[in-house]
């Protein structure tokens, strides 16, 4: 509701995206993640390391067919495993799995050893392990 007016009736659009919007385009380019109902909206899906753009539009019972348009924000998603790298991922994608067992190998057979034994019994001890996404907690893989 508006606070200037008993009647009117104030309903909000929030679009989201990972390119600033384009004002041209419907949506500006973006996907509607909210509107019209509740107060809140739960995005899922989001990639770790990635800048998003998001911007919310209002209507306004007492301005038929006028809408204003608030600015354009952004956020940018962390990647866990930089934060809380779990030991034994060599190429940090949070899991520690056959790709980092090939990277630790490969590196073992090179001229210029890199990695010692303690470096792959720690990769054993962690093996099969992922980030969670959303706790950032390590945790089995495949959940």
């Amino acid at each position: 509701m508006d606070p200037n007016s008993v009647k009117s009736i104030i309903k909000s659009t929030v679009y989201l995206g990972t390119a600033k919007p384009d004002f041209t385009k419907p949506n500006y380019g973006m996907t509607k993640i909210a509107g019209d109902t509740g107060q809140s909206a739960t995005i899922s899906g989001l990639v770790k390391d990635t800048t998003y753009y998001w911007l919310a539009e209002y209507t306004d019972s007492d301005l038929p067919g006028q809408t204003f348009r608030g600015a354009t924000w952004q956020f940018t998603t962390v990647n866990p495993c930089v934060f809380y790298p779990l030991v034994g991922d060599l190429n940090q994608d949070c899991a520690v799995n056959l790709d980092d067992l090939m990277i630790l190998t490969a590196a073992w057979m090179a001229p210029t050893n890199g990695y010692l034994l303690d470096q792959f019994a720690d990769m054993a001890a962690h093996w099969l392990l992922c980030m969670d996404p959303v706790t950032g907690l390590p945790g089995p893989c495949g959940k």
